[in-house]
């Protein structure tokens, strides 16, 4: 083929790639809307969850038969500080879920502006076929249209093997800080342990520092988890990832330091580390299917690769 035609295909070649992108992208995008459709629909939930917590603690802070009966009883102060608590640790977890709802939201918009150039691509495409068409009618190559053929689906393969590596690098990501947040719940759920025991106020006030450590590495955990989701999504396979939200509300765990309480804050960091523990092994998994998916892609490409070398040689 001649230089101008060499040419043009490079230009083909590059468009194919960015559409392809641009698909990836797209796919994406429905899977950041159906993670933001489902997070706005558990703020809702916790939203209602704090008014009701709210009320609870202004129904004992103002006159009422109840609040008289418990203060009668010696009850009221206990209760009230139970109350405050519940309605701190509602308030946490709104809060942290608008966060990730406002970072979702970001995410979105960063993707509608890529998007944006989707028309102008398609359109750039459709133009420099036609022109390659024209020319190639008009120098009769009889190896073109094969040649066409396996160029498109070696485009096509190499495109797949992207957003194969693209899931893996993601889910790399994730495993690595899922288990660093496992490794933190499981200092806090020691401590969480000891506390059961008879710990004391000062291994109260260390569990509480762990625990909030464990919250934060589980937060950040989230934010990778979701980006690994788009990109599962992208491969053909949907799935959401929750991680647990520990109470950090250290202040109240510490004014409340009976066994009850110390067995009920074991019993959520016990449960969230078993949460992810059972991630890490499902995150392994799918990444070794990934792997496999790549080789037999790469496998793929290189008898595709062979197929347009043969016709070249013709």
């Amino acid at each position: 083929m001649d230089d101008s035609l060499t040419d043009i295909d490079i230009r083909i070649r590059e468009l194919r790639t960015r559409l392809r992108h641009l698909d990836h992208v797209d796919a994406q995008r429905r899977a950041l809307d159906r993670q933001r459709g489902e997070a706005e629909s558990e703020l809702a939930g916790l939203e209602r969850e704090l008014e009701e917590e709210r009320r609870d603690v202004h129904r004992l802070e103002k006159p009422s038969l109840t609040s008289l009966l418990a203060s009668v009883k010696g009850e009221k102060a206990e209760r009230m500080d139970r109350e405050r608590l519940e309605a701190a640790r509602a308030e946490q977890k709104v809060r942290h879920q608008r966060g990730r709802l406002e970072r979702l939201g970001l995410d979105a918009e960063a993707m509608d502006r890529e998007l944006e150039t989707r028309a102008a691509a398609e359109s750039e495409y459709e133009r420099v076929l036609a022109e390659k068409e024209e020319r190639l009618r008009a120098g009769g190559h009889p190896a073109v249209p094969e040649l066409d053929a396996v160029d498109n689906r070696v485009t096509d393969l190499e495109e797949d093997l992207r957003e194969h590596d693209e899931a893996v690098e993601e889910g790399r990501r994730s495993l690595e800080a899922v288990r660093k947040a496992a490794g933190q719940v499981e200092r806090a759920r020691e401590l969480a342990q000891a506390d059961v025991f008879g710990g004391g106020v000062f291994t109260s006030a260390a569990k509480a520092d762990e625990i909030e450590k464990a919250s934060a590495e589980s937060l950040r955990a989230q934010e990778v988890l979701d980006r690994f989701a788009r990109e599962l999504a992208d491969v053909g396979l949907e799935v959401e990832f929750r991680l647990p939200l520990l109470n950090t509300d250290w202040f109240g765990d510490v004014l409340l330091d009976d066994f009850f309480t110390d067995i009920a804050t074991h019993d959520e960091v016990d449960g969230a580390r078993a949460v992810l523990d059972g991630l890490v092994k499902w995150i392994e998994q799918r990444l070794d299917d990934l792997d496999g998916a790549a080789r037999r892609l790469r496998a793929e490409r290189e008898e595709s690769l062979r197929e347009r070398a043969d016709l070249l040689s013709r």
